[in-house]
């Protein structure tokens, strides 16, 4: 498994003196971890948190004063609760097993702890921060995305298209445009309560515009990602997309991949 740059940084939370021991002496033999704090009384985690941002907590449930579960809402009363550390209860009862998940650890481990488990457990705490960063890193470009439109529109400003209506040419810029059906030899394009037919087949047009927010989902339809309000199905169980201008749009069986990255 493709391991992180950074070791995983660790904070052994646990009052029994044998049990502390011999976490840290298993953990001295795994490659790419490292204790950065250690406590034998639950009520100071919140700020060793704080201080040490561990990536893990190896945290005993049965503890005087608080207990693992007191930790567990101790910290999510704090400033670091929008990005906790990964939660690896140790316990001497298998019984509580259920309860730690209910938590959101991710893993369980059972005294005395044997290192092939501890391996799997901080395996699995690994995995769970490479998807946690990967999740991260999309949910701060998806935050940037309507400002990189501003300025992707700033510097390559549209290029409107003309259509024909009633006698006169009138200018459509692709933003604006929320749904296109094909109708023939034309494209109708739909722009708020107007609808201007252009000359052109659906697919060539879409190539001609590249609006990557335009999306064909059947052959005769193309819509806007942020006009799809809800999906529903028909009688027969096809998919339909309900678009904020009150449209309905079936959805043709070849786009289904296409729906659901939607």
């Amino acid at each position: 498994m493709t391991q992180p740059a950074d070791p995983l940084s660790i904070c052994i939370v646990d009052d029994e003196p044998l049990a502390h021991r011999r976490l840290r002496q298993l953990l001295d033999d795994v490659p790419g971890a490292r204790i950065v704090a250690d406590a034998r009384d639950g009520r100071v985690v919140p700020q060793i948190v704080s201080a040490h941002r561990p990536d893990l907590l190896l945290l005993d449930i049965e503890m005087p004063h608080v207990d693992g579960f007191d930790v567990i809402e101790a910290l999510q009363g704090t400033a670091d609760a929008a990005r906790p550390p990964l939660i690896i209860f140790t316990t001497a009862f298998p019984d509580f097993a259920a309860q730690a998940y209910e938590t959101g650890a991710i893993d369980f481990l059972t005294k005395p702890v044997q290192p092939e488990r501890l391996a799997i457990a901080l395996d699995r705490a690994r995995n769970a921060l490479i998807a946690r960063d990967a999740l991260t890193r999309l949910e701060l470009l998806q935050s940037r995305l309507d400002g990189l439109r501003r300025d992707r529109a700033a510097i390559a400003p549209e290029d409107p298209i003309w259509v024909s209506h009633r006698g006169d040419m009138i200018r459509v810029l692709p933003s604006e445009i929320e749904q296109i059906t094909a109708e023939g030899e034309y494209v109708s394009l739909h722009v708020g309560d107007h609808r201007y037919l252009h000359r052109g087949v659906i697919s060539r047009f879409l190539e001609d515009i590249s609006d990557p927010d335009l999306v064909r989902v059947h052959r005769s339809h193309a819509v806007r990602r942020t006009c799809i309000e809800r999906t529903s199905r028909n009688k027969w169980g096809a998919p339909l997309l309900h678009l904020s201008n009150r449209a309905i749009i079936p959805v043709g069986r070849k786009y289904l991949d296409v729906m659901k990255s939607l």
